[in-house]
């Protein structure tokens, strides 16, 4: 799997690989939540390209399996996405509202994605 096992901050998360696609069907999200349970960690990020296209597009459902196996799992999920290469006004809605909450938020920067992930710091990301 294109993974990376961080440390930041005193903590651990696993982060998938900039460019590389991780997350193609279900059970790719299954094995990336076997690989942080691996390394004793429930912090993760994510780079726009390591999912499938379908998770951008809210009709096929992938988004809805995604989040809600990170959710499940309680996974405290950063992911780092170009929001200039999103058309669809639902999906900027749906980063909205899981930027509200606690477990799973979206950024245009690593940097700040990382802060959050190990830090806990909340960011008025409006992206």
């Amino acid at each position: 799997m294109d993974i990376d096992i961080k440390k930041a901050n005193g903590r651990t998360y696993v982060e998938g690989r900039p460019g590389r696609l991780i997350i193609r069907e279900e059970r790719d999200i299954l094995d990336l939540l076997a690989e942080c349970g691996q390394n004793d960690t429930q912090l993760l990020m994510l780079h726009h390209e390591n999912v499938n296209p379908d998770f951008f597009d809210l009709k096929t459902g992938f988004a809805g399996t995604v989040l809600q196996k990170f959710s499940t799992y309680h996974i405290k999920a950063a992911l780092v996405v170009d929001m200039d290469r999103i058309e669809s006004r639902r999906f900027k809605e749906l980063v909205y509202e899981c930027n509200k909450g606690g477990g799973i938020r979206f950024y245009k920067e690593r940097s700040e994605a990382e802060d959050w992930l190990v830090s806990g710091k909340k960011y008025d990301i409006r992206i």
